[in-house]
């Protein structure tokens, strides 16, 4: 109510107050609607304290939260009469309708917001009627107002009008000022644009006469200058034409000088014929230069297609002079890489030959001097020329001294590579080195196709075709490292890769036909040099070098059918003459003895030596194929796998070749050939078999050194047992120092198959003369006398033996000599025995078996005078049998400690002889069917039973296998 009392003294006040008014009665409407149908009944004077808070607060809330809450009707009943009355009778008097549940708190709170409304409204009636005057003073104020704007408006459309007038004037000099500046910006452009269509018809002109001339870098560059001067490109930007862009590596074409790709992307676009772009230059260029902007472009697109065709002819010229230079560049790679292996090969010589020198130098300072000349003398270019065995490198070698023609000089030598740079820059220029690429790799693969071709005889013509395909090779890697214009690598990698199996091909095929080993060796070597000129170049070569090591089988083959062949033509069974000095010298390099025995005085010449003159033969053809061998399996191997792959090629052929020989002739005898002729025949294969396996340690020690490419010196043989130790011990030739160890393959398998053969017809013979005992007396009645003569068959015997033995010493060498005779006295021991058992004689007694002790004594003689060791121990178990029998010490045997002393005697020999022992008494008889005079036995001498007993014994023991 305070407010509403502030309100009234102004007319801005009035206003607000019924504002306020309005907002108060539609909320005092709200609120009698709500309590009307909530219902309720409250007391008067609460209800109005409610009414006006929520009315200062603008809140209903605590009014309804009343309706709610209210006591009830029987509180609203019990309300003073007088009040009610008189509500009742001032709405009846306001002609308003009493509330029909009065006595409901809504129906109180209801009566209340009534009674609060009616007084605000006549208060606000009262403000207003206080405020009348105002509100007419304003109106007045308002009215005048409205006049001036009038006036206002007036005077501003009559200034309006003047300045129209006044700017039409204006506007037409303005107009004509602008036209005036039109006209003089276009005679100004069009000035510019003649001097500019004049620069650009003499930059189109001077292009043309660089294009004539061959500069094609400046026509491009004064092509790149008309393009950037034509308007033609801002009209296509201007339009939204994408132009083509290069990467660097394409912009690129010649010594890193990058080139615009943008700036020649439109002629590049036109040559390949792209009509919208060329529209839109067309379009732009008439804008500025009239007629001669198509005419300029169309002398743009003109140049820059003649450039291109330009390039392409030089690059066809480049192919045709690279495809006649192929073979010429070829051989300049391989003349190159032969040059390289000689001088390696020097450098590995003289790093020998100073290793060699060092162990016996005390001060170091004369090496270092050698050292420091030869490097002096081979920067100054007077070191000498680096020579190579023409055996180990044949075709390098054919190469060095009879260099082919045209195999001088630079190695890309006929060939201008400017023609290739230049044409591969132009293409880069002009945005199509990928177009480039692949004309340039299907014009490449053309010509490697027609290379590929291989001539019908490749041991002749390998050398042109396979040079053709080197250089082709060759010059591919020096244009990709030169240029980028080469196509990606998988490209030029498949060309190397069908060239590869072409050549893999081509060689197992001519490797198959080839009958001659020297081709081989040098078809090999020349595909090395090949093979080491690709392989410095980057191309992977190891599958041409397995074929060549997968064909070294066919080489030994032929190898060994050369040595076949040389045995073959010079089978002679003389000795071997040493007619002068040289030529023992020569047997001594080779290894073999020059007598049997190496302790004896050297003889002088001429003599015969120890052996047929097939041994000296066999091993100069051994060397020879030890040295081809080394030959064709270098380059081929590692310098580790060298000596081991020569020493069993060499092997593999000794034991083909030579040892078959020698067993096919051991196993294949003369039909009708007489004994004598027989032993001399086993002789003379047991002679050459133990020289040539005598000679072994010198063919190792020679195939060790040249597998280290050492050169061989000739050296006599020792000639005395001390210095043959030292030379198996140490020296600068020992084989243990070299990593080769001593032989023993099939040369020493063919010595023993001919130490066996002479045994056996020496032991036959022998068992010849054997077989006569069983004509002498085994049953004597008497011992036999000291003087007595030996048996005819003994006598026989001792005279074969003593022949054999010396013509064995004369013929064999020493240990052969040694060998044989020890076999011969253990067969003569052995057949004496073998009389006394089996199908030999019928019986024999104590005093045979004295006898028999005696014969042994004279063979024991004559073992002891040949000067052999261990030859009398073949004697030992007869000397014993017939000790124990004569001494009576025969039970000896069955005693485990003193059969000790009695290594040497057979037990099962012993046990199978005892049983034809027989005792001579008044009742022996020898053979069983008459009497013999009767004797008496001198004490000691064995009984018939106490033998038999022996024997039992002896014969239980070995079934029971006490006995070992």
């Amino acid at each position: 109510m305070a407010a509403l009392d502030d309100t009234r003294r102004t007319p801005e006040g009035a206003q607000r107050a019924a504002a306020a008014w309005g907002r108060a009665r539609v909320k005092i409407n709200a609120m009698q609607t709500t309590v009307a149908s909530l219902g309720g009944g409250w007391r008067g004077d609460s209800v109005r304290e409610a009414v006006e808070s929520a009315l200062d607060a603008e809140d209903i809330t605590p009014l309804v939260r009343m309706a709610f809450d209210a006591p009830g009707k029987a509180a609203v009943e019990a309300a003073p009469r007088d009040e009610a009355e008189e509500d009742g009778e001032e709405r009846a008097v306001e002609g308003r309708p009493a509330p029909q549940a009065a006595g409901t708190s809504a129906a109180a709170v209801l009566v209340m917001l009534q009674r609060v409304a009616e007084e605000q409204a006549s208060e606000i009636s009262q403000i207003a009627r206080g405020n009348a005057d105002e509100i007419v003073r304003g109106l007045q104020e308002l009215g005048a107002m409205q006049a001036t704007g009038a006036a206002l408006r007036a005077q501003l459309g009559e200034a309006q009008a003047g300045l129209a007038a006044a700017g039409g004037a204006f506007l037409r000099v303005l107009d004509m000022m602008q036209e005036a500046a039109r006209v003089q910006a276009a005679i100004r452009d069009s000035r510019q644009a003649i001097a500019t269509a004049v620069r650009l018809l003499q930059m189109t002109a001077a292009a043309g006469h660089f294009l004539e001339e061959g500069r094609l870098y400046k026509a491009f560059r004064l092509l790149e200058q008309v393009r950037a001067e034509l308007p033609a490109a801002t009209a296509a930007a201007d339009k939204g034409a994408a132009l083509p862009t290069a990467s660097p590596a394409e912009s690129t074409a010649m010594g890193g000088k990058a080139m615009s790709v943008m700036a020649t992307s439109l002629a590049g676009q036109a040559s390949v014929g792209s009509p919208s772009l060329a529209g839109a230059a067309e379009a732009g260029a008439a804008g500025v230069l009239g007629n001669l902007g198509p005419l300029l472009r169309r002398r743009v697109v003109e140049l820059a297609s003649a450039l291109e065709q330009r390039a392409i002819s030089d690059f066809n010229d480049w192919l045709v002079s690279a495809r006649a230079e192929a073979r010429a560049v070829g051989l300049r790679a391989i003349l190159r890489a032969a040059r390289e292996r000689a001088a390696a090969e020097a450098a590995a010589k003289e790093r020998r030959a100073l290793a060699a020198a060092l162990p016996t130098l005390v001060d170091p300072a004369p090496a270092a001097a050698v050292v420091a000349r030869g490097l002096a003398a081979a920067s100054a270019g007077t070191a000498p020329t680096p020579r190579l065995d023409p055996r180990a490198h044949p075709a390098a070698v054919r190469f060095l001294d009879d260099p082919p023609e045209g195999a001088g000089g630079d190695l890309l030598d006929g060939i201008d590579m400017r023609l290739l740079y230049r044409c591969a820059q132009v293409h880069g220029c002009l945005g199509r080195l990928p177009a480039f690429h692949e004309y340039y790799a299907r014009n490449r693969r053309l010509q490697l196709a027609s290379d590929l071709a291989p001539p019908a005889d490749f041991a002749s013509g390998h050398t042109a075709f396979v040079a053709r395909l080197t250089g082709f090779f060759v010059l591919e890697d020096r244009v990709a490292r030169c240029a980028d214009v080469l196509p990606p690598g998988a490209q030029a990698d498949s060309g190397w890769e069908s060239a590869a199996a072409c050549l893999k091909t081509v060689l197992r095929n001519a490797c198959e036909v080839m009958t001659s080993a020297r081709d081989m060796l040098a078809v090999k070597d020349f595909m090395l040099l090949v093979c080491s000129a690709l392989g410095g170049c980057g191309y992977h070569v190891v599958p041409i070098q397995e074929t060549l090591v997968n064909a070294r089988g066919k080489y030994h083959d032929m190898l060994c059918s050369v040595v076949a062949s040389q045995m073959a033509q010079g089978q002679r069974t003389a000795p071997a003459v040493v007619r002068d000095a040289a030529g023992g010298a020569e047997l001594a390099a080779l290894g073999l003895p020059l007598a049997v025995d190496a302790a004896a005085p050297p003889q002088e010449p001429p003599f015969v030596a120890p052996y047929t003159g097939m041994v000296p033969l066999v091993l100069r053809a051994t060397r020879e194929f030890v040295e081809d061998t080394l030959a064709f399996l270098g380059g081929l191997v590692s310098p580790a796998e060298l000596l081991p792959a020569a020493r069993q090629a060499r092997e593999r052929m000794l034991g083909r070749v030579v040892a078959d020989a020698l067993q096919r002739e051991l196993a294949a005898p003369p039909p009708n050939e007489e004994p004598a002729a027989v032993l001399a025949r086993a002789l003379r294969l047991t002679a050459d078999a133990c020289a040539l396996n005598a000679a072994m340690p010198s063919l190792d020690d020679f195939t060790a050194l040249r597998a280290r490419g050492e050169e061989v010196r000739g050296r006599t043989a020792p000639r005395s047992p001390k210095r043959a130790e030292q030379r198996k011990t140490s020296g600068p030739l020992a084989l243990s120092a070299m990593g080769a160890m001593p032989s023993a393959g099939p040369l020493a398998l063919a010595q023993e198959a001919a130490e066996r053969l002479l045994a056996r017809e020496l032991a036959g013979q022998a068992y010849v003369i054997l077989t006569k005992a069983r004509d002498a007396k085994w049953l004597p009645i008497a011992a036999p006398k000291p003087d007595a003569q030996p048996p005819a068959y003994i006598a026989e015997l001792l005279s074969y033996l003593q022949q054999a033995i010396n013509a064995m010493r004369g013929a064999l060498l020493r240990p052969a000599h040694e060998n044989a005779a020890r076999s011969l006295m253990r067969a003569v021991g052995g057949g004496l025995l073998e009389l006394l058992r089996g199908e030999g004689v019928a019986a024999f007694n104590a005093f045979s078996v004295q006898r028999l002790a005696d014969d042994v004594g004279r063979l024991q003689q004559l073992a002891a005078g040949a000067d052999v060791p261990g030859i009398a121990e073949g004697l030992e178990e007869a000397a014993a049998v017939c000790r124990l029998i004569v001494t009576g010490a025969l039970e000896h045997v069955l005693d485990a400690d003193k059969r000790v002393a009695l290594p040497h005697i057979d037990l099962s020999r012993l046990a199978a002889i005892l049983p034809k022992y027989r005792e001579i008494g008044d009742k022996a008889s020898y053979t069983g069917h008459h009497s013999i005079v009767k004797s008496k036995q001198p004490e000691g001498l064995l009984k018939k039973k106490d033998v038999d007993r022996i024997a039992k014994q002896l014969r239980e023991l070995l079934e029971g296998g006490e006995l070992q």
